[in-house]
This record gives C-alpha cells, structure tokens and sequence, in this order.
C-alpha cells in the first residue's frame, strides 16, 4: 500500500540470519537480566534451561525440538570443556544455525515464491535465455574452431599445389 518493502526472492538468505541475531539478542539480554539480578540466577549450570527464556535458544523443546535436535551437529550438543564437559547439553544459540538455515531457507523461498511469482517467473524465464545464449555460443565457438582447422588446412593444400605449379613451370622454363 505505501511501497514500504518490495518482496524480493533474492534476499531470503537475510531471513534466518535476521532470526539468528534477534535469537542472540533475546539470548544475552537473558544473560544480562540474569547476572543483574533481574531474574532469578542460573544456578551454576550455564547450560541449564530451567529459568531460561522459553524460545529454544538454550536447547531444543518440545515436539519441534526433537525435529530441530536432528538436524544439529553433534559438536553442538555437548559440552567440550568445564565441569560439565561431555554431558549432553546444547550449545546456547550455536545449536540453532544449521537447522535454522535449513528450514527456514526454504521455507522463506517457497513463501517469497508464493507472493513474488511473477518476478520468479520473469527471472526463470531471463535464466532460460542467458543459457541458451551461453551454449549456443560455445556450439559457435567450436563451429569457428573447426571453419579456421578447415580453413588453415585448406590454405596449406592452396600453398602446396602452388608450390607444386611452380616447381612444374620453372622446371619447363629450364628444359
């Protein structure tokens, strides 16, 4: 209505990176609340999710969590060092990158398709023709190849035969 925003498929890779550093944001805000006493403390449990903010920056939850835990490296879903290391606890947002850039990735696509179609449509369309152009101009390229071999060794034989005619009539012209 007041052309605020375009929709443009182009920029889905801003959306999950966007998600990310809200997530990021909310994670150290939590933090700060937490150390200043905002909010209850966390025990001496950094990784643990019992006063955390519930919106799986800490660790996956519920039935979407089992779902995002799949598609998390096992790097993320232990604790490398401390007094916790080797416990199966997530990393606080670290865990979320790879299952945020897989399903939201295309998740945006296929929405930024839904309502920018007919750019999709137009761009496909200009891909189409750039390929096109692309191998009809090798096919081109090695035809031009082929003519100068073709030409090249016509021009020998052309050579050859004159020198062939030469020889001839200057062997006349002695005689």
């Amino acid at each position: 209505v007041f052309k605020l925003h375009k929709l443009d498929y182009k920029r889905i890779l801003w959306t999950p990176t966007i998600f990310l550093g809200v997530l990021l944001f909310i994670m150290l805000n939590q933090i700060l609340q937490s150390e200043l006493g905002f909010i209850p403390l966390r025990n001496n449990d950094f990784f643990g999710i019992n006063y955390k903010n519930s919106s799986m920056i800490w660790a996956p939850t519920g039935e979407i969590g089992k779902i995002l835990s799949y598609l998390c490296p096992n790097i993320f879903k232990y604790v490398p060092v401390g007094e916790h290391a080797g416990e199966a606890k997530y990393w606080p947002w670290f865990w979320m990158i790879v299952p945020v850039y897989v399903l939201i990735t295309p998740l945006s696509f296929g929405l930024s398709i839904i309502f920018d179609h007919k750019h999709f449509a137009t761009d496909c369309k200009n891909l189409k023709v750039k390929i096109k152009q692309k191998l009809n101009a090798s096919k081109l390229s090695k035809k031009s190849v082929n003519n100068k071999t073709e030409q090249a060794t016509d021009e020998n034989e052309t050579i050859k035969l004159n020198e062939k005619q030469t020889k001839i009539q200057n062997e006349k012209v002695d005689d």
